[in-house]
């Protein structure tokens, strides 16, 4: 459920999201090259975007390569399924934040658990302050309506339709992030393949172990169930209903 609330605001204020959408950022003359991506160098003072660096390169290059784009029919379904699914999560909010506030001043309660709650309250209302004015903002310019959902529902859904082709050319387990769930398995697999054709390369070794730590160390990742990664990957996240499905992105970690 923490993934799902986390997954709720990002789909409401559509921040820079996700690691395959990572900005990049003006380099310094005086920066070393740490890595290589399709001809472009990637320096130092950009090592902490280094992985969505590559990734959305190596991924916008295969959906090139590959006529991967969205259509008209899948944006228009991504804006309409997630402005209802925003609403539903600012209602079950307001439930939380009117059932935390009736609970708050329980005098059978320790402190200790009113201070979580008083904790668990500011969240909400946090929350709940940056979607009203997010909602102002959309109704004094309803012309940019549109406009303001298109360019982030491009961007989820080919994300989307690149990680179904990569699942569905190399297999493989499948993990439930943020930006949706992602065929683990297959990124390993495509990324050695695309390093061994010289697609990219790092060349810091200390970065180097930090970019394949993600896709190796099993322990960082909850896994999907094995008989549920299949829908898991075909039918697209933000058609599914919630909360009552979101058990079934959820595995157990992996021993």
């Amino acid at each position: 459920m923490k993934s799902l609330l986390a997954l709720s605001v990002l789909l409401f204020v559509f921040p820079l999201f996700f690691h395959l959408h990572a900005e990049d950022t003006k380099i310094p003359e005086q920066d070393s090259v740490i890595a290589k991506v399709l001809g472009k160098d990637i320096t130092f003072s950009q090592k902490d975007l280094l992985r969505g660096i590559i990734l959305r390169s190596l991924f916008d290059a295969y959906a090139k390569e590959n006529h991967i784009s969205p259509t008209p029919d899948e944006i228009n379904t991504f804006v309409i399924k997630t402005q209802e699914l925003n609403q539903k999560e600012y209602l079950r909010r307001e439930r939380e934040r009117e059932k935390i506030l009736k609970q708050v001043d329980d005098e059978s309660l320790s402190e200790s658990d009113k201070a979580e709650l008083r904790s668990k309250l500011e969240m909400y209302e946090r929350i709940i302050n940056s979607n009203l004015r997010v909602a102002a903002y959309i109704k004094e310019n309803s012309g940019m309506d549109r406009t303001r959902w298109e360019r982030p529902a491009k961007q989820f859904i080919q994300a989307w339709k690149v990680n179904l082709a990569l699942y569905e050319e190399y297999g493989g387990r499948v993990i439930y992030q943020q930006g949706g769930p992602e065929p683990l398995d297959a990124y390993l697999e495509f990324l050695l393949k695309s390093q061994e054709a010289g697609d990219f390369q790092i060349i810091d070794k200390k970065c180097e172990s930090l970019f394949w730590n993600y896709f190796t160390n099993e322990k960082i990742h909850v896994f999907s169930p094995k008989e549920n990664a299949n829908n898991l990957m075909k039918i697209p996240w933000w058609t599914k209903k919630l909360p009552d499905e979101s058990q079934e992105f959820m595995g157990k970690k992996q021993k």
